[in-house]
C-alpha cells in the first residue's frame, strides 16, 4: 500500500470516529503518515494539557466529540469556551518559546476532525509575558472535509505544516528511545577493549571518582554495567550541551570526549564511529523545545532503581521544583530584579575593575542532581528579563548563565545538570555554564584552613598545589584557573605585561607544573575549576538557594570519613539532640543548614524539598528552631505535600514536604508564626490550602493511657486464632511467622498449657467501637501474674510442664539472633520494661474495662473491652473508672470531626503515640456534665451499630471542642503571599 494510499484510508477512519480519544489518535497517526511533524498527546500547557502539540511545527490542536467543536461553545465542565482554552493553550507555548527566542509565531487548531478552525498568535510589541492575542487564519474557520485526502493533505501542508514554518523537532519521548541503540552498542564494544591499557585508566578513574564523591564505599559500586550506562549518560549529556548552544557537534565531537572517563570511546575507531553516529542523531533535535528536565528521565530509565538507591538518587519532579523556585524567585520579583541588574553591570565590568560584583546575585542549587532546579531557575530568570527589563533582552543568555549555579559531588549528575541547564537557556551561542563537582558540604578540615588562607589542593598522588586566596574571590576566577593551568601544561606562558596575574599565579604555576610533569595534564583545569567553585560561593555568598537536599538516612551513609565529618557538622549546628546521630533524614537537615552557613547572604531566601518528617518529627525540631549554631533563619511558609496524588516521591515512607524562608531577615516568622500549607489533588496543578494551627494544649489523660505490651518476636510467642484445645486445660497452637529478618518466616506449632495464653488485641483488627481479639500472647506468668517466669525458675517447669517444653526450644531460638537491645531473653523480652505485668496487674480494679487506641495509622480508631484482655505494642490502653467513661472515651477517640487534629497532634509520620492528647485539651469525664452524657448516648448507639453514621456524635464532640473541630481547620485556599522585599 503506497503513502497516499494509507493517507486516504486513515483519514477515512478519521471522518468515521465519534469519541473524542479516538478522533485525537487517529488525527496524531494521519498528520504523521502526511509528514506534518510528530505530535505530542496530552501535552502539559500552564493550568491543562493540550490535546495535541507539534514543537516542530509550533502548532496546538484541540479535539472534541464529533459535533461537538465550536469556538463559542463552552468547554466541557467549565464555563470557557473552546476558543478560550486553545488560546489558553497557545499563549502558554509562544510565552515559554519567546523565553527561548523562537521567532515563529504559534497556532491553534480546534476540530472535531471534520470541521476545523485555525488562529495564529501575535505576539504584543516587545514581546513582554503573557503580552498577546489569538488572531484569525483567514481561510481556516469553520472548514468541513469530506473522503478526500488530497484536499485535507493540501490543507495540511498550507496551514498546519508550511515548509517555511519547519523547525527542528522536539526531543522524543522518552528520550530513551533516541539513547537505546547506542548504548546496546556501546554493551557489545566493551569486552573488545577491556584489556586495553586506555580503557583500564578510564575505568579507574571512574571507580576513584565516584569513591571520591563520599555517597559509596570502596566495594559498593557496580561493574561494567554501570561503566557503560554512565559513560552513556555523560556523552550524551555533553553532546546535548553543544547542541543547545548552537555548537557544531561533529566539529565539536573531540572536544565533547576529552577528558574524563568517556574519553576510552575516542581512543579506537569503533568507539570514534558510534560517537559520530550518536552525534548525528542528537543534532537533529532542538533541546530548547524541552519543556522539563529531561535528562532525569533518561537516568531514571537507564539505571536500575538498586543502583540509584545505592548512590541516594531520587530526583525532583519538575512540577514540584518550578513551585518552589515560583515562591522563592518569581514572588519576590524586587529581590530577582536586583541581582539581574547586579549579574548585568558584573557582566559589562572591565575584568579587574572593582564594579565587578561578588556573585551575590546568584541561584544556587548545591546537591543540583540532574539539574531540575537549575532548569526552572533558569527559566525563571530568562522570563522576568524579558518582561521587565526590555534593555537586557539581549544578554539574556549571559545573564542567566552568570546567576544560575550547580554544585554536586556525583560526576554524573553533573554532567546531566549542565546539558539540562543548557536547554533552558535562549540561543545565542556559547557560554560558560556554572555547573560544577564539588562537595557543597566544604566539611574537611583542609578545606576549613582554605577559607581563612589559599585553597589547598591535593592530586592525585599527593603533591600540594595552592590556589590563592584572591583567586578565588576574583570574578575573573574562572579565567584565572584557566590560565593557571594553561601555564602549567605549556600551551601559554604569563603575560609579563600583566605582572599583577604574573605575581599572583606564579608560585601556583610551580606547584601544578610539577604535579603536571609527573601526573599528566588532562584533568587539572576540571579538577581546579570545581574545587574553586565553592569556595568562591561560600566567599561571595547567594541570593537564593533551591534545593532537594540529599535524603540519605545516617545509618545508610558508608562508614568513613565522610559520615564522621556529617556527623561533627550534625553537633556543630546543634542538629544532634542524641547521643548516636540516626534518625531518618539527617543528612537532609545537617545539609540544608550547612548550605544555608556557607553560601547564604543576609536575608537571602531559601526553598527546600524535604522529608515530610521535617514538618512534625521530634528529631527535626532542633531545625525547626531556625538556630543552626551560627545561623539564624525564619520561616515563610511550610507545606505538607501528603495530599498530592501520586506523590513526588513513591518511595518516600514519610511524605514530602517544602519549607521556604529567609537568613537573618528582621521580622522572619518562625516556624510557630509560618503559613502552613497543604497541597492536594493533581500534583501538576494542585489545590493549595492554608491550614489554621491549633492552640496545643494537654489532656488530663495524656498521662493516663499506656502503650501496649512490647512482646516480641512474635513468631516465638504470639498465636493466632483458631487454637485447638486439649486434654488437661492445654491447647495447640501455632505462632504468627514474622515477617522482618532476622525472624522472618519463624514459626512454630506447640502444645501449651491454656494458662500460658493471654487474650490479646492487635491493632490490625482494633476497629472504631469494635473490640475483636484474634491473638494469644503465650507468656509463662507467676502466680498472681505479676511476673513472666525465667527459663530457670522451678515454678515455671512444675506449674506449666508443657510450656516449659516449648519455652527452651523458643530460649535457644531467642538466644541465637537477639538484638543487642533487647532482653537478655525471651521471658524478658516478652515482659519488655514491664508493658505486659502492668497491664496485668490492672485486673484488680473494681471496673474492669478498658479503652483501647491504635498506635500507627492514617485515623484514630478506639474501642473498649474488658481489662483481662492485653493490648498489643500496636496499641494504647487505659482502665476506664466506669463503663460509662470508657464510652465517653472511645466517643471522642473516633469522632470523625477530631481526625484531623488527631493527625496533626503526631510527631511522627507513622505514629500517634500519645500525642492526640498531649495536644488536644480532652477534659476528664464528668458524669455529672449534660454535655459529657450525651456523648456517652451517642457513642453507646454507635458502639450497637458500628457501621451506621455517627452524626450525632460528630455534633455533640465538635460543640466540646469547637476549635478542633473539623470545620475550624482549612481556611481558604490561597497561595503564599509574596516575599518581604530585601
Amino acid at each position: 500500500m503506497s503513502s497516499d494510499e494509507r493517507a486516504g484510508k486513515q483519514l477515512a477512519e478519521l471522518l468515521g470516529a465519534v469519541g473524542e480519544q479516538d478522533i485525537r489518535r487517529r488525527l496524531a497517526n494521519l498528520l504523521a503518515e502526511l509528514g506534518a511533524g510528530d505530535y505530542a498527546l496530552e501535552a502539559r500547557a500552564g493550568t491543562g494539557a493540550a490535546d495535541l502539540v507539534c514543537h516542530e511545527y509550533q502548532v496546538v490542536i484541540e479535539t472534541k466529540a464529533r459535533g461537538e467543536a465550536g469556538p463559542e461553545r463552552l468547554r466541557s465542565g467549565a464555563g470557557e469556551t473552546q476558543f478560550g482554552q486553545v488560546a489558553r493553550y497557545v499563549e502558554a507555548f509562544a510565552d515559554r518559546h519567546l523565553d527561548l527566542g523562537s521567532q515563529r509565531p504559534w497556532r491553534g487548531f480546534l476540530t472535531d476532525g471534520r470541521v476545523w478552525w485555525g488562529w495564529e498568535w501575535q505576539a504584543a510589541p516587545g514581546g513582554s509575558s503573557g503580552a498577546g492575542s489569538l488572531v484569525t487564519l483567514p481561510h481556516v474557520q469553520g472548514v468541513v472535509f469530506a473522503d478526500d485526502a488530497g484536499a485535507f493533505g493540501q490543507f495540511v501542508v498550507e496551514h498546519l505544516a508550511p515548509p517555511e514554518r519547519r523547525g527542528a523537532p522536539a526531543p522524543p519521548s522518552p528520550l530513551r528511545t533516541l539513547f537505546d541503540p547506542f548504548l546496546a552498542e556501546l554493551r557489545v564494544l566493551l569486552p573488545t577493549v577491556e584489556t586495553e591499557p586506555f580503557y583500564e585508566t578510564k575505568f579507574g578513574l571512574w571507580r576513584r571518582t565516584l569513591q571520591g564523591s563520599g555517597l559509596v564505599g570502596p566495594g559498593a559500586i557496580g561493574q561494567a554495567h554501570n561503566f557503560a550506562e554512565h559513560t552513556m549518560l555523560v556523552v550524551a549529556a555533553r553532546m546535548i550541551v553543544l547542541a543547545a548552544q548552537d555548537g557544531s557537534l561533529v566539529d565539536e565531537l573531540p572536544e565533547a570526549v576529552a577528558d574524563g572517563f568517556c574519553a576510552w570511546l575516542g581512543d579506537f575507531d569503533g568507539g570514534v564511529d558510534l560517537l559520530e553516529r550518536l552525534a548525528s542523531s542528537v543534532s537533529q533535535y532542538d533541546w530548547r523545545a524541552a519543556d522539563r528536565d529531561l535528562l532525569k528521565e533518561l537516568y531514571h530509565d537507564l539505571i536500575d532503581r538498586d543502583d540509584r538507591k545505592e548512590f541516594g538518587e531520587y530526583y525532583t519532579p519538575d512540577w514540584l521544583a518550578a513551585d518552589v523556585v515560583d515562591q522563592v524567585l518569581v514572588r519576590d520579583p524586587a529581590r530577582l530584579d536586583a541581582a539581574i541588574e547586579a549579574a548585568a553591570r558584573t557582566l559589562e565590568a572591565e575584568p579587574a575593575s572593582e564594579a565587578a560584583e561578588q556573585g551575590a546575585f546568584s541561584v544556587l542549587d548545591p546537591a543540583c542532581g540532574s539539574g531540575t532546579f537549575l532548569f526552572w531557575s533558569a527559566r525563571a530568570v530568562a522570563k522576568r528579563i524579558r518582561s521587565a527589563h526590555p534593555l537586557l533582552a539581549g544578554r539574556t543568555r549571559e545573564i542567566v548563565a552568570a546567576m544560575v549555579t550547580g554544585l554536586d559531588v556525583h560526576p554524573v549528575a553533573v554532567e546531566m545538570a549542565t546539558a539540562t541547564l543548557a536547554t533552558a537557556l535562549p540561543p545565542g551561542g556559547m557560554v560558560p555554564l556554572r555547573v560544577y563537582l564539588a562537595d557543597a558540604l566544604l566539611h574537611s578540615e583542609q578545606a576549613q584552613q582554605n577559607m581563612q588562607g589559599t585553597l589547598g589542593l591535593t592530586s592525585a598522588q599527593g603533591q600540594r598545589i595552592d590556589i590563592p586566596a584572591e583567586v578565588i574571590e576574583s570574578p575573573r576566577a574562572e579565567v584565572l584557573v584557566r590560565t593557571l593551568v594553561d601555564v602549567a601544561v605549556g600551551e601559554r606562558s604569563l603575560d609579563a605585561e600583566d605582572a599583577e596575574t604574573q605575581a599572583l599565579l606564579s608560585e601556583a604555576v610551580a606547584q601544578l607544573s610539577d604535579a603536571v610533569a609527573d601526573e599528566g595534564d588532562h584533568v587539572w583545569r576540571w579538577h581546579i575549576g570545581n574545587q574553586v567553585a565553592p569556595s568562591a560561593l561560600a566567599r561571595n555568598k547567594v541570593m537564593a538557594i533551591v534545593a532537594n537536599p540529599p535524603w540519605l538516612v545516617a545509618n545508610d551513609t558508608p562508614a568513613g570519613t565522610r559520615k564522621d565529618q556529617l556527623a561533627t557538622l550534625s553537633e556543630r549546628y546543634g542538629l544532634r539532640p542524641k547521643a548516636r546521630w540516626s534518625a531518618k533524614g539527617d543528612l537532609a537537615s545537617v545539609f540544608s543548614a550547612r548550605a544555608a552557613d556557607l553560601y547564604l547572604g543576609d536575608n537571602g531566601a531559601f526553598g527546600l524539598v524535604l522529608p515530610g518528617s521535617a514538618l512534625i518529627n521530634q528529631t527535626w525540631e532542633s531545625w525547626r528552631s531556625g538556630s543552626w549554631g551560627g545561623t539564624k533563619v525564619g520561616f515563610d511558609y511550610v507545606a505538607s505535600l501528603d495530599d498530592v496524588e501520586p506523590p513526588p516521591f513513591r518511595h518516600a515512607p514519610n511524605g514530602t514536604c517544602v519549607v521556604v524562608g529567609r537568613r537573618l531577615g528582621e521580622g522572619a516568622p518562625d516556624w510557630h508564626d509560618a503559613m502552613l500549607l497543604q497541597y492536594s489533588g493533581d500534583p501538576e496543578a494542585p489545590t493549595v490550602t492554608e491550614i489554621v494551627r491549633r492552640e496545643s494544649k494537654p489532656s488530663p489523660y495524656s498521662r493516663r493511657f499506656r502503650r501496649g505490651a512490647v512482646a516480641s518476636p512474635l513468631g516465638l510467642c504470639l498465636a493466632l486464632d483458631p487454637i485447638q484445645a486439649g486434654d488437661n486445660d492445654t491447647a495447640t497452637v501455632q505462632t504468627k511467622a514474622s515477617t522482618k529478618p532476622p525472624w522472618k518466616g519463624v514459626s512454630y506449632e506447640a502444645v501449651v498449657e491454656t494458662a500460658a495464653l493471654v487474650r490479646t488485641l492487635r491493632a490490625q483488627t482494633l476497629e472504631p467501637f469494635v473490640c475483636s481479639p484474634d491473638a494469644w500472647l503465650i507468656a509463662p506468668l507467676a502466680e498472681g501474674r505479676r511476673a513472666v517466669m525465667a527459663l530457670n525458675d522451678p515454678e515455671f517447669r512444675t506449674s506449666l510442664p508443657r510450656a516449659h517444653g516449648y519455652w527452651t526450644i523458643a530460649e535457644a531460638r531467642y538466644a541465637r539472633d537477639r538484638a543487642k537491645t533487647a532482653g537478655a531473653t525471651l521471658s524478658d523480652n516478652v515482659d519488655f520494661q514491664r508493658t505486659l505485668t502492668n497491664q496485668l496487674a490492672a485486673e484488680s480494679s473494681e471496673h474492669k474495662c478498658k479503652v483501647f487506641y491504635n498506635k500507627s495509622g492514617d485515623s484514630l480508631r478506639a474501642c473498649r473491652g474488658p481489662a483481662d484482655l492485653v493490648a498489643d505494642d500496636k496499641c494504647y490502653w487505659y482502665v476506664a473508672a466506669s463503663p460509662e467513661e470508657a464510652l465517653y472515651l472511645t466517643g471522642v477517640l473516633n469522632a470523625e470531626c477530631l481526625q484531623d487534629a488527631w493527625r496533626e497532634s503526631k510527631t511522627s509520620k507513622l505514629h500517634f503515640d500519645t500525642n492526640p492528647l498531649k495536644h488536644v485539651p480532652v477534659p476528664a469525664f464528668d458524669p455529672d456534665s449534660a454535655l459529657h452524657a450525651r456523648i456517652v448516648v451517642a457513642a453507646r448507639e454507635a458502639e450497637q451499630r458500628p457501621t451506621a453514621p455517627r452524626t450525632a456524635l460528630t455534633d455533640v464532640v465538635a460543640e466540646m471542642l469547637p476549635d478542633y473541630a473539623a470545620p475550624s481547620g482549612p481556611a481558604p485556599s490561597r497561595r503564599p503571599p509574596p516575599a518581604a522585599p530585601a
